[in-house]
């Protein structure tokens, strides 16, 4: 008998493609899982308005397996982000990097402060990951 083991943490999730849609910073789940499939997280239904009542940041994680991730977020929000990727293309509001703070755009009092309105971890095993701004 032969017994072939891995090192490789896949996460749960299921199979197929996940679409999330949040439309209050309350309904922003802590961690959004998918095995095998593609990956969207809309975060535009979430005004940062909303969040001036609340003392820290939105907080996410997104693990993926297997499949591309695209995240959007609202225009003037200024977002953290953290991605760990094992083979793919990273893309974070235009540049080909891994981490970073990314300020919103616009007038908006909270836009390009030194506070998020996100943060957001990524881990990806195999799949291109697309963060931007809707």
């Amino acid at each position: 008998a032969l017994a072939i083991a891995s090192a490789v943490d896949v996460p749960h999730g299921g199979v197929g493609d996940r679409t999330w849609r949040p439309v209050s910073a309350a309904a922003v789940q802590s961690d959004y899982e998918n095995g095998l499939g593609d990956v969207l997280l809309d975060l535009r239904g979430v005004d940062p308005a909303d969040l001036d009542d609340l003392d820290s940041p939105i907080t996410t994680r997104i693990d993926s397996g297997l499949g591309d991730i695209t995240v959007i977020v609202p225009w003037s929000a200024d977002v953290r982000l953290e991605v760990v990727q094992g083979i793919g293309e990273t893309d974070l509001f235009g540049d080909s990097v891994e981490s970073g703070f990314f300020p919103g755009r616009g007038t908006a009092d909270w836009s390009g402060d030194s506070d998020p309105e996100f943060e957001i971890s990524i881990n990806s095993g195999l799949g291109d990951v697309e963060v931007s701004r809707g």
